[in-house]
């Protein structure tokens, strides 16, 4: 199949749509597929040479693609990036990782653009819980995670001790609400227990003064923006990852990669991340850090089996890049057929 997706946000730039869409086209592309990639920014070529990237700048080659094009993804609809595939609605994929209007602060002319402009085509949902908010039909394929290699110098079960966060440094992650429920439980938590912070944004300044306030400093480590390959290396070596996040998490791939990677995972009952952790973990009350320091508290006393349970594996196998790939392309497949058969029906219908 000839695809061309549209994206508002692609690599070097990271975050969670921007790993999704990589992966979605290499792993096409490994079918063989012609697939290639409509960024905001410069053209290339992405993923070892592997995917077209082409800058919407380049409107006459992106005209060309879409029309050729058998299917027409938009991975994170934005009306700056996908308002051309208008011309392309019957073999239309919109896969929403965030609520469409979420971006509008009341619902303005803007937001009903946005509805109309996305309407009649395939929509997906990354989460069951993002649908519901939407409103709208559609399918939910939950999102593929990052697998953890194997590692031989991966360690052992018994020196797992720190507790994690991996995100971004935004209003509303919660990052605040971990800090003072450490700083409550620090004082009976084994002293080699310590914080792990990995991300970076506007709140992490704010971050490190709470730590100081709250005297855990000295046990709170903020390491920034890291590569996947060290995130994982983290995570290889936490006990505990927690995602205290309270302002409605589409889904939380962080939570797979961290039970992939062997952490007991704390959520909080944010959007879809009880969806993502699926039973295999604790979830606590957004926001309430008393609840979250009793979470914490309780794992971190009790045994680690390091075992992987039958249920947890399937969970991640469904998971996986080449399983949620095959949904992926299989309604493709259907969007070009279906695609065909209107073409022909309207041929019919003229003559």
């Amino acid at each position: 199949m000839k695809i061309l997706i549209n994206t508002p946000v692609y690599p070097p730039s990271r975050g969670g749509i921007e790993t999704f869409t990589e992966g979605l086209a290499d792993e096409l592309h490994g079918r063989g597929h012609d697939v290639t990639v409509m960024v905001p920014g410069k053209s290339g070529v992405a993923l070892g040479g592997h995917v077209r990237v082409i800058s919407r700048r380049q409107w006459i080659t992106h005209l060309i693609k879409l029309l050729r094009a058998e299917v027409v993804v938009n991975s994170g609809p934005a009306m700056r990036s996908s308002w051309t595939s208008l011309f392309v609605r019957r073999r239309r994929v919109n896969i929403h990782h965030i609520d469409l209007t979420r971006t509008a602060q009341t619902n303005d002319l803007r937001s009903n653009l946005k509805t109309w402009v996305f309407s009649k085509s395939c929509d997906v949902y990354v989460s069951h819980e993002l649908q519901r908010r939407s409103g709208r039909s559609g399918l939910v394929i939950h999102n593929f995670y990052n697998e953890v290699p194997d590692n031989a110098n991966a360690v052992i079960e018994s020196q797992r001790r720190d507790i994690l966060f991996v995100g971004r440094m935004l209003p509303g992650k919660g990052v605040d609400v971990l800090l003072r429920a450490f700083a409550e439980s620090a004082n009976v938590l084994p002293k080699d227990v310590n914080l792990v912070i990995v991300g970076e944004g506007p709140c992490l300044a704010d971050a490190r003064k709470l730590a100081e306030y709250l005297r855990i400093d000295q046990r709170t480590r903020f390491l920034g923006q890291l590569p996947q390959n060290r995130v994982q290396d983290c995570m290889r070596r936490a006990d505990i990852l927690v995602v205290p996040s309270n302002w409605g998490e589409p889904y939380g791939l962080v939570v797979l990669e961290a039970l992939a990677a062997g952490c007991r995972v704390v959520v909080s009952r944010d959007g879809g991340l009880p969806e993502a952790l699926s039973g295999h973990g604790t979830v606590v009350e957004p926001g309430n850090t008393a609840q979250l320091g009793a979470a914490i508290r309780s794992l971190v006393v009790s045994v680690r089996t390091g075992q992987m349970s039958d249920s947890l594996r399937a969970h991640l196998a469904r998971r996986s890049r080449p399983a949620v790939v095959d949904e992926y392309e299989q309604l493709f497949r259907e969007v070009v057929a279906q695609s065909r058969r209107w073409k022909i029906d309207r041929r019919r219908r003229r003559h």
